[in-house]
């Protein structure tokens, strides 16, 4: 699998989750502690997210870090 490739499917289940828990990006964003473009920009695979901030993002979401990264 390709990085891009990957960096989308993340992006998607981000993106999956935060729908499910009712956030919109920018409500996201806050609980994150993270700026509403970088969520916009992780939810369509266009950064490389460190795994810190996928940590914030699982943690906000309250599911495992595997459960955005597992393939």
């Amino acid at each position: 699998m390709r990085d891009k490739e990957f960096l989308k499917i993340v992006g998607q289940r981000v993106r999956k989750y935060r729908k499910e828990a009712g956030y919109t990006q920018e409500t996201f964003a806050e609980k994150c502690g993270l700026d509403r473009g970088a969520i916009a920009r992780i939810e369509v695979g266009g950064i490389n997210s460190s795994i810190l901030k996928l940590k914030q993002i699982a943690d906000s979401l309250k599911i495992e870090v595997s459960q955005l990264v597992s393939l």
